[in-house]
């Protein structure tokens, strides 16, 4: 009496992965694309704790600062506080991927206005979001995004 072999051909061997190649081919760019948005929120939480700090620091002051280190009331020799990292004159937000700075168009009267700017860190994964390149508020709440050629985008925020 003959048994009968049991297991997969190689013709439904390949059909399966082909199938798989498929649908990770389909669900790889969406799952990009997923990843980055929710990387942006580093950059959108980081401006509007910065803009809470700087309306603080109008309230004891009576005008806003250009100064990360007195923004974020550091003391000689620290580079990090509430979880931002300074980096020479600008910081890093609290993931790492986003670089926030003071536009020099945007802080040209610390008496009544400010500006903050995240731009995507070079060389960090989110730099390959051209979507949502970079963010600002300013002291009213005014928030802009621009994609990577420099065009407005009302949908990252």
């Amino acid at each position: 009496m003959l048994k009968s072999v049991q297991g997969f051909t190689l013709i439904e061997l390949l059909i399966a992965v082909i199938i798989v190649g498929i649908v990770a081919a389909i669900a790889l760019p969406s799952y990009t694309k997923s990843i980055e948005k929710s990387r942006r929120v580093d950059a959108k939480v980081g401006l509007v704790e910065l803009s809470q700090l700087q309306e603080d620091f109008f309230a004891d002051q009576n005008s806003y600062t250009d100064s990360f280190s007195q923004l974020l009331k550091l003391n000689s020799g620290d580079t990090e506080k509430y979880g931002f990292k300074l980096d020479n004159e600008n910081l890093l937000s609290k993931d790492e991927y986003y670089l926030i700075s003071f536009p020099a168009d945007g802080n040209t009267n610390l008496a009544r206005n400010f500006t903050l700017r995240a731009d995507v860190v070079a060389g960090k994964a989110q730099a390959d979001d051209k979507n949502c390149s970079w963010f600002t508020i300013d002291a009213i709440g005014n928030k802009t995004a621009e994609d990577g050629e420099g065009d407005n985008v009302e949908d990252c925020w």
